[in-house]
């Protein structure tokens, strides 16, 4: 495991972070006034709406209108009605650019289509290619635009872009997801560790559940075992769930999420997200 320790400096580490991110990112739309954003998630995984609040941060950060936002479908004269020359469309980061979420790539490579005058931005990203064929076809199709801006969020990712995306302008920033800021926690801890683990209670049958619940038992620590799949347990009651194409959905989600990071005075986890979001409420993170 890798521990993420909170310490006096904690508030040094987010706001380096931060600049990172807008001093990578941020001079892309110098010239801009306006961007869309497409391709939000319309899936239950609670970090990709964390994402989303990070590029509408983003976008506040450094003055630009964020005109409107899209999920898989969008009308694309409107949209060249209501930006400039200058003007950026932006496509949601994430993990989903590769083979294993096609549609997401397809939907990336439809921007590109309809959008090729303009400027492009894939928010940061995991590049993950199960079939080398389809990396080197999508590379090809993808460096037919060349005002394509790719972001990969880790070194991996970053490498297998320049590597292959060699007609496209490759950038690395940190998850757009730091760009929250720091979340306080809606209620106290209960448990000493609460493990947000993929599978949730049903991972019982992965090898790493059963050294977890072993080290717990051997240091008498309390703890609870989720995944975001859980999450509508942790709605308060009387509370209506916003429904997809709702846009107050992603505030409605990290709420959720942080009620279930609550848990614990330990966050514990497998999630990119959980882990970030645990860092963003002054967890001690594992």
């Amino acid at each position: 495991f890798i521990l993420f320790g909170i310490c006096k400096n904690s508030k040094t580490w987010l706001k380096e972070i931060q600049k990172t991110i807008i001093d990578t990112i941020g001079p892309i739309y110098s010239s801009a006034k306006k961007t869309v954003t497409l391709d939000l998630p319309d899936h239950w995984n609670l970090g990709d709406s964390f994402i989303w609040l990070g590029e509408r941060e983003f976008y506040k950060t450094i003055n630009i209108t964020n005109v409107s936002e899209h999920y898989g479908k969008w009308d694309q004269n409107k949209i060249n009605s209501n930006l400039g020359v200058n003007d950026v469309v932006s496509l949601h980061g994430g993990g989903n650019f590769g083979d294993l979420y096609r549609r997401h790539q397809n939907n990336r490579l439809k921007a590109c289509n309809d959008f090729s005058d303009k400027t492009i931005v894939a928010m940061p990203q995991s590049i993950y290619y199960q079939d080398q064929k389809k990396m080197i076809s999508d590379a090809k199709i993808f460096g037919r635009f060349e005002n394509l801006h790719l972001i990969a969020r880790c070194r991996e990712s970053f490498n297998i872009l320049k590597s292959h995306f060699i007609s496209n302008q490759i950038h690395l920033s940190p998850d757009m997801a730091f760009l929250i800021g720091e979340v306080k926690p809606l209620s106290s801890p209960i448990y000493d560790v609460v493990f947000l683990s993929r599978n949730g209670e049903k991972a019982g049958r992965f090898k790493n559940i059963k050294v977890f619940e072993d080290l717990m038992s051997k240091a008498n620590l309390s703890y609870k075992i989720l995944d975001w799949h859980d999450w509508s347990k942790y709605v308060p009651k009387g509370v209506a769930t916003p429904s997809y194409g709702d846009f107050n959905l992603p505030n409605f989600r990290i709420d959720a999420a942080n009620r279930i990071l609550s848990l614990g005075k330990i966050v514990l986890s497998d999630r990119m997200h959980a882990i970030i979001l645990g860092m963003l409420m002054g967890k001690h993170v594992v």
